[in-house]
């Protein structure tokens, strides 16, 4: 009785110490020119961003927009498709970035129904899988939604938790500083938060859902 006890114990030490280690301050960064240059915009652009989405919970509000990358630069109906999966990325290597404007002091970010979703991926293009995606003009890529970021970066002061299946991602800010604009209007402006997926299946493909906090 006193073994089960223990064991009990030590299992929930454990849970907490894992719980508290994925909700560590601080996320990746990853920068726009990461997933090719302005020029390459038709290879690497899967979906270009959409309309303005207004989302709202709990006394909270944030405008949301999105957009969704290929991590391997390999649009189908690209150059560098192979015309075999038409509207998708050929690889099932796929980047869905969200892009948040909110006067809250606070937001919390939740990305469900992720399929493929890995926290250490082995594949060196979608490598880190979340974070923020941060504008880097000067390294060639003015064409994607993106953060210009704060000083300290806005990346240090965001956690996370998942739980152990990988199904979804919760990141939380605190507190959410103000944002410039970007350089034009592909960049956008606001808090830049991407997850990056590998699908086996490059369609149909699985599009997360995205809500707040």
């Amino acid at each position: 009785m006193k073994y089960t006890r223990m064991l009990s114990i030590l299992l929930t030490c454990f849970a907490f110490l894992l719980s508290a280690a994925l909700a560590s301050a601080g996320v990746p960064v990853r920068k726009a020119s990461q997933n090719g240059q302005a020029g390459g915009a038709p290879q690497w652009k899967l979906l270009g961003r959409s309309v303005p989405v207004l989302l709202t919970a709990n006394g909270k509000k944030a405008i949301m927009t999105r957009e969704i990358i290929c991590a391997n630069q390999d649009v189908d109906a690209s150059s560098n498709g192979n015309g075999s999966n038409p509207g998708s990325c050929d690889s099932g290597d796929f980047i869905f970035v969200f892009q948040f404007q909110s006067t809250a002091a606070s937001l919390t970010v939740n990305v469900s129904r992720l399929s493929g979703f890995s926290l250490n991926p082995s594949d060196g293009n979608i490598n880190p899988s979340y974070g923020v995606l941060i504008c880097d003009d000067a390294d060639g890529n003015d064409q994607e939604l993106c953060t210009v970021d704060t000083n300290p970066s806005v990346s240090t002061d965001i956690t996370i938790t998942t739980p152990k299946n990988l199904s979804s991602i919760k990141f939380v800010i605190s507190p959410l500083p103000s944002f410039s604009a970007g350089s034009n209007a592909e960049e956008g402006q606001g808090l830049t938060l991407f997850v990056a997926t590998h699908q086996n299946s490059p369609v149909p493909i699985s599009i997360p859902n995205v809500g707040i906090n």
